[in-house]
Formats: C-alpha cells, sequence, structure tokens
C-alpha cells in the first residue's frame, strides 16, 4: 500500500512539472513572437517616414524579388538583409531563431519544396492589387487595423482564414483560440478568433469593425 501511495505521488509530481514546464515554454514563445511583431512595427515606422506615408506591398509568392513587398522593403531598417537577399542557409525554417520565425509556428502541412516559409503575413486588404499603394492617412483607424498576423504558410499576403492562433485554448478552432497581431498604427496585441475570423464586421467593407479590422477603410477593395 505504501509503495503504492509512494508513486502515485511521484506520478503527480511529475504531472504537475510537466505541465509547469509546458506552461513556462508557451509563455516564451509568446513573448518571443510579441518582441518579433515589435521590431516588424519599428520597421514600418521608419519605412513610413521615408516612403511618405506610403505603406509597403503585401508581395506574392509569386514575385518575391518585389523590393517594395513588405519583406523586401521593411528588413533594412531592422539591420537585416531582405528576404530575396538570404542566402540558403539563412532562410526562413520552423526552429531558426530570427526575426521570421515565430518560434510557436508548425511546419506547414503538406510541404512545398522551394518555397519560402512565411510565419508571419501582411494583411492583403492593405493592397488588394499588387500594385496597389496606400498611405497611412487612408487607414480609418490605424489602431483596429491588421498589419501583420501570425500565419504558417508560403503566402506572405494573408486574409483570416490564414491565421493561425496558437494561445489560449487547446484547439485551433475555439472561439477563445488566440493570434497576435501587429496594427498599422505599430502596437502588438493578441485577439482570439471569435474577433479575427467569426465577427463579421471584421472583414465588412461597407461596416468595418472599430475594435477589430482587416478592411482599411469603409469600401476598400477586397484582395483579388
Amino acid at each position: 500500500m505504501e509503495v503504492a501511495v509512494f508513486v502515485a505521488v511521484i506520478f503527480l509530481a511529475i504531472l504537475v512539472a510537466f505541465f509547469a514546464l509546458r506552461g513556462q515554454g508557451a509563455a516564451r514563445e509568446r513573448e518571443a513572437t510579441v518582441n518579433n511583431l515589435r521590431q516588424w512595427g519599428i520597421a514600418l515606422n521608419l519605412y513610413l517616414i521615408d516612403s511618405r506615408n506610403v505603406l509597403p506591398l503585401a508581395g506574392s509568392r509569386e514575385n518575391l524579388e518585389d523590393e517594395q513587398a513588405w519583406f523586401n522593403a521593411l528588413p533594412p531598417y531592422l539591420s537585416q538583409p531582405m528576404l530575396k537577399e538570404l542566402a540558403p542557409g539563412e532562410l526562413p525554417r520552423i526552429g531558426r531563431e530570427s526575426l521570421w520565425v515565430n518560434p510557436a509556428a508548425r511546419d506547414p502541412q503538406p510541404k512545398e519544396i522551394g518555397e519560402k516559409l512565411f510565419t508571419y503575413g501582411m494583411n492583403a486588404w492593405l493592397s488588394p492589387a499588387k500594385d496597389r499603394f496606400y498611405k497611412i492617412y487612408q487607414i480609418e483607424n490605424p489602431m483596429a487595423v491588421v498589419f501583420l498576423s501570425e500565419i504558417e504558410g508560403y503566402d506572405p499576403n494573408v486574409t483570416a482564414d490564414d491565421v493561425r492562433p496558437r494561445f489560449g485554448a487547446s484547439s485551433l478552432v475555439s472561439p477563445e483560440a488566440t493570434a497576435h497581431f501587429l496594427f498599422v498604427d505599430g502596437h502588438v496585441a493578441a485577439a482570439p478568433r471569435s474577433e479575427f475570423l467569426d465577427d463579421p464586421d471584421a472583414s465588412d467593407s461597407e461596416s468595418p469593425s472599430e475594435k477589430f479590422t482587416w478592411v482599411p477603410f469603409r469600401g476598400a477593395s477586397a484582395p483579388e
């Protein structure tokens, strides 16, 4: 009997330690991705000064050489090479610590041979056409409009369906599952699925949400 009690106590201790360590790991991942997004926000603000308030393009997987796309336009403001200039051994990949990699991301399935991985993506509503630029003062509510979001895939431009929430719930489809976002005004915040995907106002061009929205201004064109 005493042996059984001893084994049970040890098992409970191991279980408690396991969940404590897992919680610490999730906290570190959350902190790291928030810091990454804040760095991108700094780069965006500096870029806007030089570009006379013109936002970068969301870019496309078909043209990763475009120097006006966010993944090439912003890194130099953080003393980083453009995506197109990265050597093969420096390209973003899961497990590599860098500005490009969300530590909470997982390898997307199926894997695409030769494609560049993105764990952050720019709001496709901000450049609905590949050569359509918006200026910062056109954005009606910069505090509510998404600039970058957490994703896992091969497209640098994203909509709500592409976001991958990794925190706050055990299921990705839970209304409480949260992801982190960089907003046009430069601040970073987490939002639950119920706001960034399930709320119809988040993608309503006629009545965009004042709290969280993908739409830059009322009547904006949807991504192509």
